[in-house]
Formats: structure tokens, sequence, C-alpha cells
């Protein structure tokens, strides 16, 4: 049995309550305004995903 969740929200506050390698999939809509984002986003990937 797989367990999908779907989680909305602000990124970088949900990324502090998942474990490290515990995402299959981040799916993101990236228009976002300051560099620093992307920076966060390549992050919080390369901690998250499997």
């Amino acid at each position: 049995m797989t367990l999908t969740e779907i989680w909305y929200g602000d990124s970088v506050e949900l990324s502090k309550k998942l474990e490290a390698e515990s995402v299959d999939l981040i799916f993101t809509d990236p228009i976002y305004e300051k560099v620093d984002d992307y920076s966060n986003l390549a992050y919080m990937a390369y901690r998250l995903l499997k």
C-alpha cells in the first residue's frame, strides 16, 4: 500500500516538518521574485528528495 499526501503552503515552513529523503516529487510553479527563493528551493529539493 502506498500512502499519498498532498501538502500546500509556504515551502520553507512545510519543508521543516519533513524528514530528509522522504519526498518523491516536488511540484512547483517557479515564478519567484527573489533569487533567494530559487536557492531555498534547490536546497530543499536536495535535502528532501529520495
